[in-house]
């Protein structure tokens, strides 16, 4: 587990589970997509360096997520299970890329806000916040790129379970 990192509770229920479940496949498309990123040779020094950093927040989010479901007797998806498909201009350039970035970790703070709301388990809606506050980071970076605003909105959309799986259903199958 990710330093830092609380421990999982056992204490999510059945409601639970699919909010879950959907932020562990968000944090593998994450890994995936801070896989790809770095190697499309789009970006300065800086910038790949912001993505590595990310990637290892992913994995960590990961971590820690899949330790949820595990402690809830769930068996944690891995990126084997999983087809990640991306547009095929989606790492052609820096825009391309970036925007892209921008989409997912718009997503995946979304994902995460609604989690926070709609989860009956506070130990794990207490950590959706942490990591949708390591999120709004990473969506600081894209947005500093595509938008040229480092800060963002003030108040990021929490999506609903079925609106943040219908975002992620493109990229993952």
């Amino acid at each position: 587990m990710a330093a830092g990192a609380p421990s999982a509770s056992a204490g999510i229920g059945e409601a639970d589970v699919p909010v879950v479940t959907l932020a562990l496949a968000a944090e593998l498309l994450g890994s995936e997509f801070y896989t790809q990123a770095p190697g499309a040779r789009v970006f300065g020094a800086a910038e790949v360096r912001y993505m590595r950093r990310a990637l290892f927040n992913e994995r960590g989010h990961y971590a820690a997520v899949a330790q949820i479901l595990s402690g809830a007797g769930e068996t944690p998806g891995q990126a084997a299970d999983f087809d990640f498909t991306f547009p095929a201009k989606g790492f052609a350039s820096r825009k391309s890329t970036a925007e892209l970035g921008l989409l997912l970790e718009t997503v995946f703070l979304g994902i995460y806000l609604g989690g926070v709301a709609s989860l009956q388990d506070p130990d794990t809606r207490a950590l959706f916040a942490r990591i949708a506050a390591s999120q709004a980071e990473h969506l600081s970076l894209f947005s500093h790129i595509v938008l040229d605003k480092p800060i963002g909105m003030s108040f990021p959309v929490p999506l609903s379970l079925e609106d943040g799986s219908a975002a992620l259903d493109p990229f993952i199958s």
